[in-house]
């Protein structure tokens, strides 16, 4: 059996106050529009799509979520960053995997 249901997470890194040159209307328009497109597009292929775009700490928002919406596995790209990026996952990916409840697939 395949996956009937996709949920879709995109998440924003927590602000500092002193961050107030940044329009976070708008880039909370710019996350809406990408998780909206990949929402068509998944939905064209017959899946029932659930998109998220919270605010907060990205390994634990996507834990949180992975967990309330019960998902079978969590699918999450490896950003490496820094001087040695082909040798390291994101720091992300890297504490989603250690913190999950749920089996985590990493892709390069």
């Amino acid at each position: 059996m395949g996956a009937s249901e996709i949920v879709l997470v995109h998440v924003t890194e927590e602000l500092p106050p002193e961050a107030e040159y940044l329009n976070r209307e708008a880039l909370a328009k710019r996350v809406a529009a990408k998780i909206g497109v990949l929402e068509q597009e998944l939905q064209a292929l017959g899946f029932k799509v659930k998109g998220f775009s919270p605010e907060g700490t990205p390994y634990r928002e996507i834990n949180r979520l992975a967990t309330e919406e019960d998902v079978s596995l969590i699918v999450m790209g490896a950003h490496g960053l820094g001087f040695m990026e082909g040798l390291f996952w994101g720091s992300v990916s890297q504490r989603v995997v250690e913190y999950s409840e749920k089996p985590v697939l990493v892709v390069k």
